[in-house]
This record gives structure tokens, C-alpha cells and sequence, in this order.
């Protein structure tokens, strides 16, 4: 019978090559995640421009729920940040701030689980501008409360002194309870040192990441109903009389909100994503 000799497969001049193609990466997008994106803010995209001063900032989330300041001289300036790459300047000395309360976004409403969501924040170039140790008087970056400015239930914050670790994190759940969930100590950042901080609830517990090292965990349960906007750099409603607290000062670069609570994996992604982005060590 004749034989037949099975003849080896052609290969591909990079497979003798011993190398592989390299397929371009595809670009990162949060609202691919499992957790529903319910506002992206990021600082080299729809920012509206009154001279040097930023009137709105658009939401690339798809939801519209876009930022905006008309009074012009409560306005953050757009600058290049460290990074070489756009800004949002808040200074508390010019009082800038800017909130969505002219959108439709209500962050209780709008939650699939009122105990799940997650809140993303990159920060560089902050100066302290309060004196106060605590959560309850430190400086807002960004924070979520009533659209009456009289409650604060999400709150982001930094603060002058080293008696905490900063970011200071945590706010209110709906027992009603103060919750932390501030920074470790390994990944305290010094005055003016960029950042990303991470403040999540899962249900049952709140809990904060920053620069990708995990910081404390506690106890707490669902947003209470005041939780209906987000502000950035306005000044937090006092939450214990006689703490008066000051605006923040210091560069926005990205803000995230989710409607849930980010995996592991995918906090990592969002944090090399905002990492290489933005130049902050991990």
C-alpha cells in the first residue's frame, strides 16, 4: 500500500521567528464593567470654557448628569497638571465649587441597592486648607448630600495634619451612623502628593482603597435619603456643631460614581488606568 507522509504545518515567519504580534490594546472604558457607570468627569473632556474658567464639565458617562458653576468667579480654572495633562484648579480662596444639582441624577434614587455603589476620585497638587484633624472638619474633594447643601452622606476629604492618615473617608449610613473607612497608614499621602481614592460599600461594609493599598473596613449599611448630589470642592455642611468646614484646594483630575460595588480586578484595572494616566505611583 503507499504510504503517505503527513508533511508538518506551514508556520507563520513570526511563530520561527519565536515572537508573537502585538495587538494594539484596546482602550480603557469604565462603563464596560459589570457595575453600571453613573458619572464619568474626566479633565480633558467636556469642559466648557469661560476664559480660563470652566462653566460645565460634561458627564462621558452617557447619563448627563454633567457638572456646572455659572457664577464665574466661583469657577475652577483649567490648567495642565503635573501629569502634562488638563486640570480642574479648585482654590478655596476663590471659593470654586461645582455641583449636578441641574441634572435629573439623584444618587438614592438612582441606586439598583442602596448599600452598594462606589466612588472614584484623582487628585494631585492639594494644599491642606483646614486645620482640623478629624473627618468631620477636613477639607471635601468630592462629596455627596442633600440638593439643600444641609447634609453630607459621601465625603472624600483631606486634612493639614498627620494625626489621620489622608485621604480621610467615610460618611453617614442610614441607622443613623457615622462611618469610617479612611486610609491606611501605609498609604498615608503627604501634603501635595497626587492620589486615587476609593471609597465602596458592599452592604454591609464600607471600605476605602488608596493608590492600591487597602485601608480600613467598617461597618455600614444602606444611603440614607439625603444622598442626592455630588459637589466638588464646596465646602461640606458642618456635621458637628461649631466644625466649620473650608473648601478644598487642589487639582481634579477624574471622577467616577457606580451603581454598585467594583470587584477586586476591577479596581485594579481603574486604578493602573488612572495610574498611567495621571503619572501617580501605586
Amino acid at each position: 500500500m503507499p504510504v503517505f507522509r503527513h508533511l508538518p504545518r506551514a508556520q507563520s515567519m513570526a511563530r520561527e521567528l519565536h515572537s508573537l504580534r502585538q495587538l494594539p490594546a484596546a482602550p480603557f472604558d469604565p462603563r464596560k464593567f459589570e457595575s453600571a457607570l453613573m458619572i464619568w468627569n474626566r479633565s480633558d473632556l467636556g469642559a466648557t470654557m469661560n476664559g480660563t474658567g470652566v462653566s460645565s464639565w460634561a458627564d462621558q458617562s452617557g447619563n448627563g448628569n454633567d457638572f456646572a458653576q455659572s457664577t464665574a468667579s466661583e469657577q475652577p480654572e483649567m490648567i495642565t497638571g503635573p501629569s502634562g495633562r488638563p486640570a480642574l484648579r479648585f482654590e478655596n480662596d476663590d471659593d470654586s465649587r461645582m455641583n449636578n444639582s441641574a441634572t435629573s441624577f439623584n444618587m438614592y434614587s438612582d441606586l439598583s441597592d442602596k448599600g452598594e455603589w462606589t466612588v472614584v476620585v484623582a487628585v494631585s497638587d492639594w494644599t491642606p486648607t483646614s486645620s482640623a484633624a478629624a473627618f468631620l472638619s477636613a477639607s471635601p474633594v468630592a462629596w455627596c448630600g442633600s440638593a439643600s447643601n444641609t447634609s453630607a452622606e459621601i465625603c472624600i476629604a483631606v486634612s493639614s495634619t498627620t494625626a489621620n492618615p489622608v485621604p480621610l473617608m467615610g460618611g453617614v449610613d442610614d441607622s443613623p451612623a457615622y462611618v469610617y473607612a479612611n486610609t491606611s497608614s501605609e498609604a498615608d499621602v503627604d501634603s501635595g502628593n497626587s492620589f486615587i481614592a476609593i471609597l465602596k460599600s458592599d452592604g454591609s461594609n464600607w471600605s476605602s482603597r488608596t493608590n492600591g493599598q487597602d485601608g480600613d473596613s467598617n461597618s455600614g449599611g444602606d444611603l440614607r435619603a439625603n444622598a442626592d448630589i455630588f459637589y466638588l470642592g464646596d465646602a461640606r455642611p458642618p456635621l458637628v456643631s461649631g466644625d466649620a468646614d473650608e473648601q478644598f484646594t487642589g487639582n481634579i483630575l477624574e471622577l467616577l460614581v457606580f451603581d454598585g460595588t467594583l470587584e477586586d480586578y476591577e479596581l485594579e484595572q481603574l486604578e493602573e488606568y488612572l495610574s498611567d494616566r495621571y503619572g501617580i505611583e501605586l
